[in-house]
Parts: C-alpha cells; structure tokens; sequence
C-alpha cells in the first residue's frame, strides 16, 4: 500500500511525525511532499519532495496522487488557487485523511461580505468535509473535528495530550520568587468566549481592595480582538491600574516569565492549550484553579491532584485564601494532594503517538470489513482498557475488534489511541444504529459488553434473530438485576418485553459473577450455556502490590469506606444509620460520588453525611485514575456496602485481597457467595447493634484468602476467556 503524506508547510516537527510514522511496523511505502517554503528556504532532507503552490506544483503533487492508494495532508491551508486546483480533482478527496494542524483546528467560517473569501472558507470546508478519515493530535482537535467534520466518518487520535514544552516546564524547578505581598493572577491562555472572562472577573472583584494583580492575555491562538476589547474595558473599570494586558502573542520564553510571576492561574476552557498552561503552572509550585470539566476529561489532568475547582472561588473572601487555594467541604479529598511531576513525565514519555498512526493505519487499509469476534463495548475505560490489553497480549489480536457503542470518547480518551478499536459514527441516532448493525451482520461472532444499548439498538436487535444467534452477552449487573422499569404505561411496557426478548434468545451468556448463573436461569426461560469469567486486569495483583504502602499509618483513626459510588441503590443512608452511634468515636468517614446518577443524590447523600458526622466525613467528588485508587483503597481499614445484588465487585475483591474488613448484607447474593467459599464477611445489618470495638476488630483468617488469590489468579483469567472465545468459535455461527 503506497501512502503520499503532503505538508502544507514546514512545520517545525515535521521530522518527528515522519520518524513516528515510519517506526510504525505495517506493510506501506510512505512518500513525503512538502510545500516549498515562501522566503525560498530548501529543505535539508532529501526524501521528501518539494512543490510549489502553483499549477506546475499541483502537477507534480497531482502525479504522486495518482500513485498512492491513500494521501495523508498534514494541514490543510493552502492558497486560494491552489485550494481551486484541489478542488479541480476533489474525487482524490475521497481516499484521503486530513491530519488536523494547531492552525485548522481553531479555523472558523468566513462571515464578513468579501465574496471571494467567503468563497474560499466555503470550497475550504467542503473539501474538509469531503475526506475518508480525519486524525488529531490532541483531545480538543478531536471534538473540533468530530462535531464539524467526522460525525459520520472515522477520527483517530495520534496524539497524546502533551508536547515537548510542557515536558520542558516539568523539568524546570519550582519557582521561588518573590513579589512584595502582592498576589498575581493570570486569566485564561487567550481571550476568547470559551474563556468566561466576565463570569471570572466578577468573581474576582472581591479582591479589588486588596493587594491583587491581574493579567489578562489579550492575543494567542483562538483570540478575538472584539472580545477582548471589550474584557479589556471591563477589566479596567474594575481593577484600574492593578490589571496588566498583553496585546501581543506571547513567544515560550515570555509566556515562561508570565507563569512564573503569576501566583494563581484561572482557566476555564477545556481544551488542549489551557490544560497545558494549568500543568506548566502546577509544576512551577502555583495554585491554579480549572474548570471541572477540564480537570475529569483529560488524562494528563488526573495525576495533577492539586488543580483546584474554579467554582470554589465563589465562596473565598480573601487574596491570601485565594492564594491558599481553600476549597469547600465538598471538595475535601483523602489528603492533601500534592502534583507528582515525575509521574506526569512518565505519563507523557510512555505515551507511544505510534498506536494511533498504527490505528490509522489499520483502520484506513482493511476499511472495516469482517472480522471474528466484534465486542461491542461500553466507554469505562477502567474496565475495557485492561481487557482489551488482556486480548493484544494473549490472543491473536487481528481476529478481534472492539467498537465502542457511542459516538463521545470523553469518557474514554485513552480507547482512541488503542488498535482495533473502532468508534460508532453517524450523524443521526439512526444512521448510528445502521453503522453498528452493518458491523454486527458482518462479523462471524458478536460479543455484547453490557446490555446498555440505546432504545434503537434494543429495538433492531430484539427482531434480528441472525445476530442473536452468534452473539454472546457478558452481564455487568445492573443489566441483569436492573434492566425493568416500574410503572403501566405503553413505554414502560415495551421497554420490559423487547429487553426480555433479548434476553430470552440470546445464545451464550457470560457471567462475570458465579452465583449469576442462577439469576439468569431463574428470570429467563433461555437454555443457553453460561460461562463464567471476570474483567480483572491479568497484573491485578502487581498493580495492588506496586500501590501498597510502604509503613502503616499512625495517626490511630479508623478509616471506613462507604459504598463506591452515588447510585441510590447503594442505599447510602441505611449504611449511615448504622454508623450513626459510633459518630463520636475516633473514626473518619470516606464517601466515593464521583461515579454514578442522578447527581441530586450526590448532594442528598453528601448533606445527610454531613448532618450526622460532620467533619468526619469525607467525600471523593473527582474521579482518580486506577493507581490513586488502589493507593485510596490501601488506606481504608473498613469497607460497609449495602449491596443487594451483584455491584462493585472489583472493589469488594481488591478489598478482601488487602486485608480490609468488608460488611455486606446477610442473606445477599454476594455475602453468601464469600461466605460459602470460606472468606471473611460481616453483616453490614449487625453495625447497628455493635460496640466500637467489635466495629474494628482485625480479621482473624489469613490475609489474603487463598480463594480471592485464585480469583486473581491471571492464567486461570485468561483460561476462562479462552473458553469464550474457543465455545462461540465452535458453536456460536
């Protein structure tokens, strides 16, 4: 396969992204084209070719085209007689992909009346539209592209979140100066709308009395001159002379001195350029408040345990709080976080931008077409991720595919970056349904990862009897305990049947949970078979013993877990009731609620929480990723769920293997299945009635229990999966 890559200009790391794309191990031959330079620059390297921007370059670039079997151009801005050219031959548009650049992904349309331009954003944004494929470096490229471009098409990320510069920020020192008492604060990357410039300023108004500085950078990429005007106006009606603009891009050197003179950065837009600036800020030892958004959504973000909520601002009073960074008691976290620098470099060294040229790659040569096993997955990427690792490591990867059932990778960046993993495209709900099932139909065998498909999917699948007949279904809980809705009417009543009838003809179900087998026989009149197998990680047991702590905690508290997310069935208030009388005893409470609907449970158990055990309650609002977990998980010294049916497994599991002391309700389906196999459970009903001292006794078995080690056990998980795959191999055409 010829592959003509095509630079629209010289960008400055032009031989890194050949170099990443060459160390990518497939069978193309990759040709480089690049635009001659304006200033008559040559290129030093002579593998890749030069053509002018006019019609005997197009000439050149049009032969080349008529070689390759896939072009890939690198930016896409190009002059308006070479746009026409282009646009001369768009049926080459067709089998290529657009790898957006900085400059294009902050493009807007043309809205003045110069008919020419208007023209050229039009036939620009046609062509654009008119690609195979697109790729990006970095999340916020990938929703700019995905919302304009690639609803109904493929968009690959083949970048990771961080650059070199910022790499150099981390490894600078923490800075150290000095201003005289004042506080300075810098506002946003840029200044644009995404920005909230005015909602910030109001908020800081507070502070205009005291000794307070604010910089507020006018230009940079994504800026608006009339916007900016206009936050320069109000800015200098309410700070005066404590305000400080900056009119002109700022070069890296100068953006440097800026965040080091800063005390405390504000940014609000969730995208690539303020994440980089509050993590170069973090590391220089500022205090920098975010957008929520901004701190859940971005990997990098996760291991930056000291960016703070910007809403918090509201409720502080003073600089030198502001300064502080104090925050709510919502936001109280298990201990004061601190932003490990070492981890954030490892994280963007071990990124390998050559997955997602892989998955380019992959994606753009086999178009598609049929394969062995389709698994249709939901985004958890703490739950699919390793299983999916699980597959590249044990199984031949090529007779697998995973596609992702939702149009958003929000919830699960780190999916994009991974090979043979394919995201449900389509600009409607409908067209999203066509691409899924055109997928299923062409596969030898379907693997469905939790029955949580959209209303449409339930519908099409409930009368595709061919599907249900290769298709396995690997239960999660809630769709197997949970999936009925209460009430009389015709919705509720279709819901119920079309999920049963599912259900009731599917041919292979997959338990994740032993004691399942009889809940599936028990509600449906399926003969199936059930096989059993879990998702634990196949390292779960290294990644638990690289998190343990070194030296146990001193500081004589008793720390207790309550549930795991803030879903109403974990029955939050039954728990804290029982906790209730030991509410004066020298205990600390620790609330997960960063998982989870609706969020007005959240707050309810938070208020209920704080009702009865005020300060010693603690509530984890922000998720962590995997290795903060476990070292969460290590710190507790009691778990108390009230659980009734299958739920938080993992957790339970990962408890019992370091020692905790795990309460479940006597008679559940889970207590009895530990119970019967000779772990250590207590009854989460019996809190109510026990001393404190019986509260907190040790576990008297040997820890951990040789049963959880077998459950752990990463050749018997990988056995189990093997069964799967070789039954629906054998049986499931």
């Amino acid at each position: 396969m010829r592959i003509l890559h095509v630079f629209d200009d010289v960008p400055a790391d032009i031989r890194r992204t050949a170099a990443e794309i060459d160390a990518v191990e497939q069978d193309c031959e990759h040709v480089y084209m690049l635009q001659r330079p304006e200033d008559g620059t040559t290129y030093p390297d002579s593998g890749v070719l030069l053509f002018d921007a006019d019609a005997a370059g197009f000439a050149l670039l049009l032969a080349q085209m008529e070689k390759a079997d896939r072009i890939i151009w690198h930016g896409f801005s190009w002059k308006r007689r070479f746009l026409l050219y282009i646009w001369r031959h768009r049926e080459y548009l067709k089998r290529s992909v657009w790898h957006v650049s900085e400059d294009d992904a902050i493009e807007v349309a043309y809205t003045g009346w110069n008919l020419p331009k208007r023209l050229y954003y039009r036939f620009k944004h046609r062509c654009k539209g008119m690609m195979a494929a697109y790729a990006a470096d970095n999340i916020e490229q990938y929703y700019r592209v995905k919302n304009s471009y690639g609803r109904n098409k493929r968009v690959f990320l083949v970048g990771g979140g961080g650059d070199r510069r910022l790499a150099e920020h981390l490894r600078r020192p923490e800075s150290t100066e000095e201003h005289g008492g004042i506080v300075h604060v810098l506002i946003g990357s840029c200044c644009h709308e995404g920005q909230t410039y005015t909602k910030t300023l109001r908020m800081l108004s507070r502070f205009m009395y005291q000794d307070f500085c604010v910089h507020v950078p006018r230009a940079g990429t994504g800026s608006r001159q009339t916007y900016a005007r206009e936050i320069e106006e109000l800015t200098r009606k309410i700070f005066g002379y404590k305000a400080v603009f900056y009119r002109q891009a700022l070069s890296p050197e100068e953006r440097d001195r800026l965040y080091r003179q800063a005390d405390v950065g504000i940014f609000w837009e969730a995208d690539h350029h303020s994440l980089q600036d509050a993590l170069a800020m973090c590391c220089l030892g500022k205090t920098v408040y975010v957008a929520d958004k901004l701190r859940r959504h971005y990997g990098l973000a996760e291991v930056a345990g000291v960016l703070k909520r910007v809403d918090s601002m509201g409720r502080i009073e003073t600089v030198q709080g502001l300064l502080a960074g104090e925050d709510s008691a919502e936001t109280e976290s298990l201990e004061e976080p601190r932003f490990d620098r070492e981890k954030v470099l490892r994280q963007i060294a071990s990124f390998d931008r050559s997955d997602g040229w892989r998955a380019l790659f992959d994606g753009t040569q086999e178009e598609h077409g049929p394969v062995k096993f389709l698994h249709v997955i939901q985004p958890r990427q703490n739950i699919i991720q390793p299983f999916i690792s699980l597959c590249q490591t044990y199984f031949p990867l090529e007779e697998h595919r995973f596609f992702v059932d939702n149009t958003n990778i929000r919830f699960a960046p780190g999916l994009a970056v991974m090979p043979h993993v394919e995201f449900q495209v389509g600009r409607t709900v409908m067209r999203q349904t066509e691409h899924l099932f055109a997928r299923m139909h062409a596969a030898e065998h379907v693997i469905i990862h939790g029955m949580y498909l959209s209303k449409w999917e339930i519908l099409r699948l409930a009368y595709s009897p061919g599907i249900l007949k290769k298709a396995a279904w690997v239960e999660w809980g809630k769709d197997l305990y949970g999936y009925e809705k209460t009430g009389k009417g015709l919705k509720v009543r279709l819901h119920n049947y079309l999920h049963r009838r599912i259900r009731e003809n599917i041919s292979c179900f997959v338990s994740i949970f032993p004691p399942d087998e009889k809940v599936f026989r028990q509600r449906f009149r399926n003969p199936a078979p059930v096989l059993q197998t879990n998702y634990l990680a196949s390292n779960s047991i290294e990644m638990l013993e690289k998190t343990r702590p070194a030296q146990t905690r001193t500081d004589g508290k008793v720390r207790v877990q309550v549930a795991h997310s803030c879903n109403s069935w974990n029955n939050h208030q039954t728990i804290l009731d029982a906790l209730a009388h030991l509410k004066f005893e020298d205990l600390e409470l620790y609330i997960p609620l960063s998982t989870g609907s609706p969020p007005k449970n959240k707050t309810d158990v938070a208020r209920y929480a704080k009702l009865l055990f005020a300060e010693k309650a603690n509530f984890l609002f922000d998720e962590m990723d995997k290795e903060n977990y476990f070292r969460f998980l290590w710190s507790m010294d009691i778990a108390v769920f009230s659980l009734y049916r299958q739920a938080a497994l993992g957790n339970i599991i990962r408890l019992l293997y370091m020692g905790k002391k795990v309460f479940l309700p006597k008679n559940s389906v889970m207590y009895d299945f530990f119970a019967e196999n000779g772990v250590e459970i207590y009854d989460t009903e019996a809190i109510a009635d026990m001393s404190y001292e019986e509260f907190t006794a040790p576990l008297k078995g040997p820890v951990p229990h040789p049963f959880i080690v077998r459950m752990m056990n990463a050749p018997d998980l990988v056995n189990a999966w093997d069964g799967v795959f070789a039954y629906l191999a054998a049986n499931g055409k």
